[in-house]
């Protein structure tokens, strides 16, 4: 499609004609692209798939839940369960998965014995340092502090 458009120009040498074929076929790719994004996020209500999804999230907040396996847990692809989060919640599964734990946490920081490295463990944060800097991205707060 770019050859064509070069072909309509008579001096296909100038190279600024090039780029500016190049940036106007972009910016229609891009238009295009959004377009069909938004027209898939039109659905009326989200398909049920998006609730097993968040319920397995919830119910597997103790375990290390990455994406890769919720695509092949529910026989989908990972761009499809991506798609549903952010058509229909606004954010990321794996944002969403961070928040899920992150509230689990806050729930246990204040009604548990156990204490900020326990919780990552259980919560199956890469560590504890990593634990308390999304807390406090999240919170505005340390886990510590927040108690």
């Amino acid at each position: 499609m770019a050859q064509r458009i070069y072909d309509l120009h008579p001096d296909t040498a100038d190279s600024s004609f090039s780029l500016a074929a190049d940036l106007n076929l972009t910016q229609l790719l891009l238009t295009l692209a959004k377009y069909e994004t938004d027209a898939a996020c039109q659905e009326v209500a989200p398909p049920a798939l998006l609730g097993k999804l968040i319920l397995y999230i919830r119910q597997h907040v103790s375990d290390k839940v990455t994406l890769a396996e919720l695509s092949s847990h529910f026989s989908v692809s990972k761009q499809y369960i991506t798609r549903l989060f952010r058509c229909h919640l606004n954010t990321t599964p794996t944002t969403f998965i961070h928040r899920t734990k992150l509230e689990t946490a806050r729930w246990l920081l204040i009604h548990s014995t156990m204490n900020v490295t326990e919780i990552s463990d259980y919560l199956v944060f890469s560590g504890s340092h990593y634990f308390g800097r999304l807390f406090k991205k999240y919170y505005n707060v340390t886990p510590l502090r927040y108690v």
